[in-house]
């Protein structure tokens, strides 16, 4: 599930700013990853994607507690 474009919308419509709709665990960003594997630094990758897998939990954890009302509009 692709999670990007819905905190679009929850963030009416605008993609500047939608990942401060949730807040991301670590600082770090996917293009920071190639650099990483080269100077070898595995561990930092392994954390950044267990930190990118709690922070989808998260927010799919709010999105379907929240989705169900939601519905009922439509």
């Amino acid at each position: 599930m692709e999670i990007k474009p819905i905190l679009v919308v929850i963030n009416n419509g605008r993609f500047k700013d939608y990942d401060k709709v949730l807040q991301k665990t670590n600082p770090l960003t996917n293009d920071k990853i190639h650099q990483l594997h080269k100077d070898g630094k595995y561990s930092e990758i392994i954390q950044y994607i267990r930190d990118e897998a709690k922070d989808f939990i998260k927010a799919y954890q709010i999105l379907k507690r929240e989705m169900p009302s939601l519905a009922k509009h439509l």
